[in-house]
């Protein structure tokens, strides 16, 4: 299949039968492209937005040595490409086009989306996002920005963590992940 862009009509592919007439309206298709990347494509004819998200296989149970890696990528990434250099311009692009974006990490993976975008401005918005992923900049002055002192804590991740601790539920997963098996990954401290 290399070197060769094939889609597969999924709908046929589900185990039960979708049971939403707005699901059923959609078109759907599973896309394998040359360079090995699994898409899922779905159109709805029915609505005037646009979207694109990105789930990679890493998140904070593969850090490795250095506990926060994956969150901390997770930000540098929006923070300019080589074609688009400006840090400021993949958020101002998604801005200007009426749409948002964001990301997030979990313990297995890690996922970058935008989401209502106008239609005309996707093109643009997928050049922009699909850089990220093989031609990120990771600007030396961001780095450092992002970095408090050299204890290596991340000013982001930790600005995250001040208002998540706000939050019940967040506290209430903590206590479930202090209270699980101490082997297991599921106990790491991560920021959701």
């Amino acid at each position: 299949m290399k070197g060769k862009n094939t889609i597969l009509n999924i709908k046929n592919h589900f185990k039960y039968k979708l049971k939403s007439h707005q699901l059923q309206d959609m078109e759907m298709g599973k896309i394998r492209l040359s360079n090995g990347l699994n898409a899922v494509l779905i159109s709805d004819k029915n609505t005037p937005i646009t979207s694109a998200a990105l789930s990679v296989d890493a998140g904070s149970w593969h850090d490795g040595r250095y506990e926060g890696t994956a969150h901390f990528l997770e930000h540098m990434l929006f923070l300019g490409t080589k074609k688009y250099p400006s840090e400021s311009e993949y958020k101002r692009y998604i801005s200007d086009a009426n749409g948002s974006l964001n990301g997030y990490t979990a313990n297995d993976h890690s996922l970058y989306y935008f989401q209502n975008v106008n239609p005309n401005k996707l093109v643009g918005a997928l050049d922009r996002f699909s850089r990220f992923f093989y031609e990120p900049l990771f600007n030396e002055n961001c780095v450092e920005r992002e970095m408090i002192g050299k204890i290596g804590l991340i000013s982001a991740v930790d600005e995250e963590y001040k208002k998540n601790i706000l939050s019940d539920g967040w506290r209430a997963l903590h206590v479930r992940k202090e209270l699980s098996n101490p082997d297991h990954p599921f106990g790491i401290f991560i920021l959701i």
